[in-house]
């Protein structure tokens, strides 16, 4: 799996949790064609497609229905590993050296 893989299979589940391909590129932050053109890669990759369109409704197909039950839980744990590391190493540690003149120090620090 490369990094495309990825980002279209989380787009995928996007799709599938806000049921609508709009619903998930505004929850992305991301233009509704590039999620279109995500999950039109995502089914030419796998050679079948993964919803049934109309022009008001999105529904799974069995494919898309097996994708998202099997790749649900390894997504949400990556996910959370994610999370882990970022929370982990985006906390301010180490010494913090201050450098300012004798006044500043009475006036701020010292008290």
């Amino acid at each position: 799996m490369n990094s495309s893989d990825f980002g279209q299979l989380l787009i995928f589940h996007s799709i599938v949790q806000e049921n609508s391909i709009s619903g998930a590129a505004k929850k992305l932050e991301i233009a509704i064609p590039s999620v279109s053109k995500a999950l039109k890669n995502l089914e030419n990759k796998i050679g079948m497609p993964l919803f049934l369109r109309t022009t008001r409704k999105l529904q799974l197909t069995e494919t898309g229905m097996t994708l998202w039950q099997e790749t649900q839980l390894p997504l949400e744990q990556l996910q959370q590993i994610w999370q882990k590391l970022d929370e982990q190493y985006h906390e301010p540690s180490g010494t913090i050296r201050i450098t300012l003149s004798q006044v500043h120090f009475d006036l701020i620090f010292k008290p």
